[in-house]
């Protein structure tokens, strides 16, 4: 089993032992030995605290490192991986994140009924949405559903924490132009190659 690292002890010291006792062995996720890219990180931290929630765990310990080596001494695993917090909050999957240490978070997991309320309710029809730019003028609201949840996926894994709506609607606009530039401007096309990135970007 991987040693987290702590900012404050040494291997083996007594405040990894607790971390030991206290999250257990299928309770820490230690990303800092991986050295995955900031975009790897938080498709790892997604898809890993998912599966504690099913696993009925109640707290788990997510460690990224400090950055110490990083420009500026900001680790772009860290806040990648302060970036997905928000989307997972809104699935229902986390109740509560806090700083454990300068390299660690500790996630408090919601009940799997939560996760499943917050799925229905993402079902629910919605009021039709206004085109969040005059250039999306004409899309249907399934097409603008898809590009604003791409959109808000991409700024999470940019490390953008709880992106507010100018954000998101200034990189809807921003993806768009990319994509109709590529693809051409029919809604059918959009659409297609709107699916197949974010499927690119889940698989990362």
């Amino acid at each position: 089993m991987r040693r987290p690292e702590q900012s404050t002890s040494a291997p083996g010291g007594p405040l990894r032992a607790l971390d030991e006792a206290r999250f257990g062995a299928t309770g820490i996720l230690d990303l800092h030995p991986l050295r995955p890219s900031a975009a790897r990180a938080a498709a790892r931290v997604m898809s890993w605290v998912r599966e504690r929630q099913l696993l009925g765990l109640r707290e788990a310990l997510i460690i990224t490192g400090r950055g110490n080596h990083s420009t500026d001494g900001v680790s772009p695993v860290r806040e990648a991986t302060r970036g997905v917090f928000p989307r997972l909050m809104r699935e229902g999957v986390i109740a509560h994140v806090e700083a454990h240490t300068e390299g660690s978070f500790i996630v408090q997991l919601a009940p799997v009924g939560q996760r499943i309320d917050a799925h229905a309710r993402r079902r629910d029809p919605q009021p039709p949405k206004p085109p969040a730019l005059p250039a999306l003028e004409g899309l249907s609201n399934d097409t603008l559903e898809v590009l604003e949840a791409y959109a808000a996926r991409r700024l999470e894994l940019l490390g953008v924490t709880a992106p507010t709506s100018g954000q998101v609607i200034q990189e809807m606009g921003h993806v768009f132009s990319r994509l109709v530039g590529t693809h051409g401007a029919s809604e059918s096309a959009l659409r297609s190659a709107l699916d197949l990135a974010a499927r690119d970007l889940d698989g990362l």
